[in-house]
């Protein structure tokens, strides 16, 4: 028993993120398994966890207990407004679509007259 506690005590720092159980048998012998489901179904109510919890309370140890669903991924940001014009980019803007109107008014009067507008030639 003195040889099994040393052992729990020297490799305690290197399973940092084991939990060992430890329950005594009929024979009066400690015995130290990595999981609860080792743990033999007679000697649960009286196992205890290296941390000292006793084994119904350690969290994600039980054997009948599902797994924990992953969280759902957080919700993707909105997009940051867009950025107050100044005057000039204003001018510009206004310019470009102004330009735009043109250029769509000319296509339009050339498919009214039948003009291809690559060559200027009519199909009349």
């Amino acid at each position: 028993m003195f040889a099994a506690a040393v052992l729990v005590v020297f490799l305690a720092p290197f399973m940092a993120r084991a939990e060992v159980f430890m329950y005594k048998d009929e024979r009066g012998r400690w015995h130290g398994v990595g999981s609860l489901s080792q743990v033999p179904e007679k000697f649960r109510d009286q196992c205890k966890s290296v941390s000292g919890k006793d084994c119904g309370t350690v969290p994600g140890k039980g054997v009948d207990k599902p797994a924990a669903k992953p969280a759902p991924p957080p919700p993707p940001k909105p997009a940051p407004p867009p950025a107050p014009l100044d005057k000039a980019n204003a001018r510009r803007l206004i310019k470009m679509e102004k330009k735009e109107q043109r250029a769509k008014a000319k296509a339009e009067k050339m498919d009214k007259q039948n003009i291809n507008p690559r060559d200027g030639s009519s199909s009349r």
